[in-house]
């Protein structure tokens, strides 16, 4: 499905496989640091937080429309090369068209506080489902934290279904209200209530 892509926001993946039972992607070696060593130093600034959600939707969008999911989007999932530009790696999970339940055989598979609450529930995954984890990397990018926190598995489960997260404006001032607008529309609980695009 990865090789599907080609996108300057997006890894180009050259092949994959299996030598010696050991699964691999071998993928274009990309100069930079993961946002979310980026972000563990100091958040964004509002400038680079809105490039950084401008290129992301746009990489997004390009998968989407080959009918790519990625399933495992997060901090640690997009480098920030060296001009600042992003680029969404670590395509291990992706799927595409029927093929893209989270869970197999009850076993969730995903990054934890990027989870949406459809793949808590162990429901079916799509573009929706990205769009929330594309939320979360907003909101950690932006305010240096997740919007449901960290700890426990299940303590972190129970604030996704449950509880809103802190407005980006009360932890950060100087974020812009459309801004805002658009991350809060992204963590809506029910995916319908989401944009219905990258």
């Amino acid at each position: 499905n990865a090789s599907l892509l080609d996108h300057p926001g997006i890894v180009t993946v050259f092949d994959a496989g299996e030598i010696d039972g050991r699964a691999f992607i071998a993928y274009k070696f990309i100069e930079g640091e993961s946002l979310e060593k980026r972000v563990t130093v100091a958040p964004l600034t509002v400038a680079e937080a809105i490039r950084l959600a401008r290129d992301t939707a746009a990489a997004l969008a390009h998968a989407h429309g080959k009918g790519v999911l990625h399933r495992d989007l997060s901090c640690n999932n997009v480098m920030i090369r060296s001009d600042g530009s992003p680029v969404i790696i670590d395509l291990g999970l992706a799927r595409g068209g029927a093929d893209s339940r989270h869970t197999t055989t009850g076993t969730l598979m995903g990054t934890v506080g990027y989870l949406a609450p459809e793949q808590w529930r162990g429901e079916e995954a799509n573009e929706r489902t990205d769009l929330w984890a594309l939320g979360v990397v907003w909101y950690r990018a932006l305010l240096g934290r997740l919007p449901f926190g960290t700890g426990a598995m299940e303590a972190v489960m129970y604030r996704v279904l449950n509880d809103d997260p802190p407005k980006p404006r009360s932890l950060r001032a100087e974020v812009p209200e459309e801004f805002e607008r658009i991350i809060l529309r992204l963590l809506e609980k029910d995916p319908r209530d989401r944009f219905a695009s990258a």
